[in-house]
């Protein structure tokens, strides 16, 4: 997370308000708290909202957000944006109604730091195999209640999107990107970048 505050300083980072989105049980969210104003982490899971709201900080609120967009959220309410390990979980057409909304809930000048997977080093890998498989199942009915049935919670898919893709994303949502960066989020089986971008 410091890396990531570190890589955007030099293109005049506010510290207002900060959002954190997919903030899992609020680990960044609490590490980005010490820097901001407020800081706001949003997650799709009820559970891991719960997990995070039980050592709140005093500038830091944590949302349940089960929607594909921001609607909890006005207009360029925001100062920084940053997303980790999160957009990587999402099929590309959600994916991209969420970097649009990114661009709406951001201020004119403010920085977002957003990783995404490029794509998988070896499409035809045994987990690349195991995951494809795994999509194929659960179209047929009742195959994703049984799955949750017998192990719990679904597994995490992973998606990616291409470098040009998802520049041409970014500017499509208002933004100037500044700086691209091979990242190693996504692990070992997937080529991954971080973006630095400016809401125009």
């Amino acid at each position: 997370m410091s890396g990531a505050l570190a890589e955007c300083a030099p293109h005049g980072l506010k510290f207002g308000r900060a959002f954190d989105f997919g903030c899992g049980v609020g680990r960044l969210s609490r590490a980005l708290s010490p820097h901001f104003v407020q800081v706001d982490g949003v997650d799709v899971s009820a559970g891991m909202v719960a997990l995070a709201r039980q050592s709140p900080f005093s500038n830091t609120t944590f949302h349940e957000n089960p929607y594909p967009h921001l609607k909890l959220f006005g207009d360029a309410c925001f100062d920084f944006a940053l997303s980790v390990m999160t957009l990587q979980h999402m099929p590309p057409g959600l994916m991209k109604q969420y970097v649009a909304e990114l661009g709406r809930v951001l201020k004119p000048g403010a920085l977002a730091w957003l990783q995404v997977p490029h794509g998988p080093v070896a499409p035809m890998s045994a987990l690349r195999l195991r995951t494809v498989a795994r999509r194929v199942v659960f179209k047929l009915p009742f195959a994703r209640g049984l799955w949750k049935w017998r192990k719990g919670e679904l597994p995490l898919e992973m998606y990616g999107l291409r470098r040009d893709q998802v520049e041409h994303l970014l500017q499509r949502a208002g933004f100037e990107v500044l700086r691209v960066a091979v990242d190693q989020s996504a692990g070992d089986d997937w080529h991954s970048f971080h973006y630095v971008a400016r809401r125009r």
